[in-house]
């Protein structure tokens, strides 16, 4: 006689059910609870509401910055100030990415002149592409290369 698939998986469960519940000696929870309350039960109580939050809320993945940077502006520019940029090993995106946004940079760039400044800027400094630059100023990529030969022609005069 065969036994059908809804036998053999209850015995095993009915095993599992008279295992003692033991915590594992490695696990303990006084350290990771002790950074919510001094008391057990308050603890708790916030560790719990604590998950509930970071369930319902945004992903920390989707506010990284160049794939492995987790932290504000002032931790950036830090950040920035410790890296080295020549190392080919690291994936450009990785590299640039403590680099200032382009709407940052053509805040004040009221003018033509203060313009051509910050694509300048933006291309020899900061490393965007002429594309990425055109794409936020809305200048074909040639322009943009013809604005930052010019710029560098001018500070060599």
């Amino acid at each position: 006689m065969r036994a059908s698939k809804g036998s053999e998986a209850a015995p095993a469960r009915r095993q599992l059910s008279t295992l003692p519940k033991m915590a594992s000696p490695f696990l303990t929870t006084d350290r990771l609870l002790a950074q919510f309350s001094t008391t057990r039960k308050r603890a708790l109580e916030l560790y719990r509401m604590f998950v509930a939050e970071g369930i319902s809320g945004t992903s920390p993945w989707e506010e990284l910055k160049g794939q492995v940077y987790l932290g504000d502006e002032h931790f950036m520019k830090k950040v920035k100030g410790l890296r080295r940029h020549d190392d080919r090993e690291i994936p450009r995106r990785q590299r640039e990415a403590a680099k200032p946004d382009l709407g940052l940079l053509f805040a004040n760039a009221g003018s033509k002149e203060a313009r051509n400044k910050a694509i300048y800027a933006a291309h020899v400094i900061h490393r965007y592409t002429l594309q990425q630059i055109g794409d936020h100023a809305g200048l074909h990529y040639t322009t943009v290369s013809r604005i930052v030969r010019d710029e560098r022609q001018g500070m060599l005069q």
